[in-house]
């Protein structure tokens, strides 16, 4: 069944339901010690909350900034409990279009936009939208001996000062260690500790963040790992994603989001892998009904660009365990499709590697594929690639920890995404940019 919102935990307020008072009224608020914008669309803000206790509710206040005379939505009174880890996720709405409001959620302050409503009334906007995954939490107690994998987590306060609109997180912001694995607490417990990252709550709080399932948070599964499930309500439980699974296609974790003229499709490339045949015959990593659904959600897409995000790449010809080329019948299939639907403007996002790498897909019947693979954020980094790649862009490989923007510009009949990496410290590393036109 699809779940778009967990209701022990998930709350939707709209101040047209009558269930949330537009009041000045003073109530004791609890003390909040964790908030992280979600998806934000034009009329909806998702809000992840965490509070210090369950004794106290706490309100969501909203108010345009700009507008002395605008009326302050207030969303609430909510309150959290220690079954749900003291976390309340809230979708407030209706808001307006292209329009900044000022938050406060008891003791925490912080502001966001909603995308303009600009189709067919303006040009579209320039905009940048992060990219990241491979957040490793030290934890010596159970991190392998005579190591330290993580490091440099400034790289979220250089990611912030990028200043983008949108975060998209590519798999592995929570790596479970062996100790965690065979316990829902131990999930949970590893999720609540990398989330606490002090360097994190700037770009949490400040920047729209939406997830993709990864290798670390799955312990490297698949659909047949006993505790897939628990593991699955981990994720749901600490993202505040659009959806968790379409009704196309039950049973994951797929999503997708429209943000300006760019539609990002947010691939569940964990709990539908089936990797048993050891012929390749029959496996998946996507599942028949997410790929279907794909399929039909790109070939409607209106938008400029087609973002395809997933935690492994779909076009890394290199033949290892975590990357599709495994299942020759799931890639070959999908490319061929998209070129018999002739559905423009797609390239690729994915990390799970502990280097960067631009892949380039030469089609004899069709424009130029690009999968953009990004290292990781915190984690061990590579020194160099771990394979030979052939696809490789010359010069695009990326080595120690690092994060990545793409970046929305140009007059309607000529846009263009440029994808930089960065190291840690927000240093260029490499670009490309990639025309509409070439995509065609």
């Amino acid at each position: 069944m699809m779940r778009h919102t967990l209701a022990f935990l998930s709350v939707c307020a709209l101040t047209l339901s009558g269930v949330v008072a537009q009041t000045d009224a003073v109530v004791l608020e609890a003390k909040v010690t964790q908030v992280m914008l979600g998806a934000v669309d034009m009329r909806q803000a998702n809000f992840w909350i965490r509070t210090q206790d369950g004794q106290d509710a706490f309100t969501v206040n909203l108010i345009p900034k700009g507008d002395t005379k605008a009326q302050k939505k207030s969303f609430g009174p909510f309150k959290a409990k220690e079954a749900d880890a003291f976390i309340v996720k809230v979708c407030a709405g209706p808001l307006e279009p292209g329009t900044k409001y000022a938050y406060e959620i008891s003791n925490i302050k912080g502001t966001l936009e909603t995308p303009a409503n600009y189709r067919d009334r303006t040009p579209p906007p320039k905009y940048t939208v992060a990219l990241g995954g491979g957040h490793y939490d030290n934890d010596p107690d159970y991190d392998p001996p005579f190591k330290t994998p993580g490091s440099a987590y400034h790289i979220f306060e250089s990611i912030t000062h990028k200043k983008p609109q949108l975060m998209v997180w590519l798999g592995d912001a929570t790596i479970l260690r062996e100790g965690d694995w065979g316990s829902r607490s131990g999930i949970f417990e590893r999720h609540k500790k990398a989330r606490a990252t002090k360097e994190l709550q700037g770009l949490l709080s400040s920047v729209p963040n939406v997830a993709v399932i990864g290798a670390g948070e799955t312990a490297n599964g698949d659909r047949f790992l006993w505790n897939i499930a628990d593991m699955k309500d981990a994720f749901e439980r600490y993202w505040a994603n659009p959806s968790f699974g379409v009704s196309a296609a039950e049973g994951n974790l797929a999503t997708q989001l429209r943000f300006n003229d760019a539609e990002f499709f947010l691939l569940d490339d964990r709990s539908q892998r089936d990797m048993r045949d050891q012929f390749n015959r029959s496996n998946t990593y996507l599942g028949k009904a997410q790929r279907d659904w794909l399929i039909e959600a790109l070939a409607r897409s209106t938008a400029t660009f087609k973002i395809i995000v997933s935690n492994t790449s779909l076009l890394n010809p290199v033949q290892e365990n975590n990357d599709p080329v495994t299942v020759p019948n799931t890639r070959e299939d999908f490319l061929k499709t998209l070129r018999l639907r002739d559905i423009k403007g797609v390239f690729f996002i994915s990390g799970n590697r502990a280097a960067g790498e631009t892949t380039k897909f030469v089609r004899a019947n069709g424009y130029d594929l690009y999968d953009f693979c990004v290292g990781p954020l915190t984690a061990r980094a590579a020194t160099a690639p771990s394979s030979m790649n052939h696809l490789r862009m010359p010069g695009s490989t990326t080595v120690g920890n690092q994060f990545a923007t793409l970046t929305f510009d140009g007059p309607e009949d000529a846009r263009t995404a440029t994808f930089t990496a960065y190291d840690s410290t927000g240093a260029e590393l490499y670009t490309l940019t990639l025309k509409h036109e070439g995509l065609q």
